[in-house]
């Protein structure tokens, strides 16, 4: 096997390995290089391909997420063709993967995969890796979905004074609302589980991210209260023109309990029925009851978990925030 740097005319190579992996999610050469546009220029990134008589069987990638910044913490990603495994090349693109991380004194390594891919699991766990948070995966088959049981819901919302609009509407008369929208995920996302050593994403790479073309504005939902944003809940576009895949929800501390998380996300599920989407996916902490409860109330069914492992090689030591000055 040979290992080389990916080059930009190596993206249907990166999506080639992902579909014939996951084929339950897909993605497009679109959306890759939508993802590799929006990287934060202060964040490590490097991406290498494994050929076999010149066919690629194999990726690795390094990354850092500005959403969980630290300079020396990094993603690890690396996918090899079943045909090829336990040939000792997975083994080969993650010891490639740590030199050339060395310069950059990795302490603290990060892999995620699904509990349903045994080998992987096998393969992290002999190197010493251990899970330390588990996302639970979820699908609505929407044609099944009967929304009658929220019939009053948007009413109750109303009466507390809260109104739910969609992205398109309030862009049409509020030029702060990109503002508005990142200041209050930032303040509701701070209760959520899993977020501890959470970082704030660039103002900027969030303003790239909520023009890409997969955000559709008609499919998110802003929850306000005057002119506060007080929640939002929204889907994306995906490689299948009948699926969907939600971002984040949440409402401020201040205004849970009142039925408007479930009112978005029953809005979220009318604007699929209303466009002919089959399929909604969503994932969530594990340990995030409330809003796993609305989940199974619209009938989600659960699929296989995506379990993040972690490895670390030295302590983290607190390091200034980089994301903070383009916040």
């Amino acid at each position: 096997m040979q290992i080389r740097k990916q080059n930009d005319n190596d993206v249907s190579h990166s999506v080639m390995l992902h579909n014939t992996l996951f084929p339950e999610d897909p993605i497009t050469e679109k959306l890759l290089l939508n993802m590799k546009r929006l990287r934060s220029d202060f964040c490590h990134y490097g991406d290498s391909l494994g050929e076999v008589d010149g066919q690629v069987v194999a990726s690795a990638s390094y990354y850092q997420n500005s959403g969980s910044y630290h300079p020396n913490r990094f993603g690890l990603d690396i996918k090899v063709l079943k045909e090829y495994r336990n040939q000792g090349i997975g083994t080969a693109m993650y010891e490639h993967l740590l030199t050339m991380l060395a310069p950059f004194d990795p302490r603290q390594l990060r892999v995620y995969t699904r509990s349903n891919r045994k080998e992987a699991l096998r393969f992290l766990e002999k190197r010493g890796y251990t899970v330390y948070s588990e996302i639970a995966f979820s699908t609505l088959y929407v044609p099944d979905c009967d929304l009658s049981q929220f019939d009053g819901l948007h009413e109750k919302v109303q009466k507390t004074g809260v109104v739910i609009t969609t992205l398109s509407e309030r862009l049409q008369n509020d030029p702060d609302i990109y503002r508005k929208i990142y200041d209050a995920d930032w303040e509701i996302s701070r209760d959520e589980p899993g977020t501890e050593d959470d970082t704030r994403t660039p103002f900027d790479e969030f303003i790239g991210w909520m023009q890409s073309d997969n955000l559709i504005p008609e499919a998110y939902f802003i929850a306000h209260h005057n002119d506060d944003v007080v929640g939002s809940s929204f889907a994306v576009a995906t490689a299948e023109d009948t699926v969907l895949q939600t971002g984040f929800t949440g409402v401020k501390r201040a205004y849970r309990r009142k039925g408007i998380a479930t009112a978005m996300k029953v809005a979220v599920t009318q604007y699929a029925k209303d466009n002919g989407f089959t399929h909604i996916r969503t994932s969530n902490e594990v340990s995030n009851r409330p809003m796993l409860a609305i989940n199974e109330l619209l009938g989600y069914e659960r699929k296989p978990s995506q379990l993040s492992y972690e490895l670390t090689l030295a302590p983290l030591e607190d390091a200034p925030t980089a994301t903070e000055e383009h916040a």
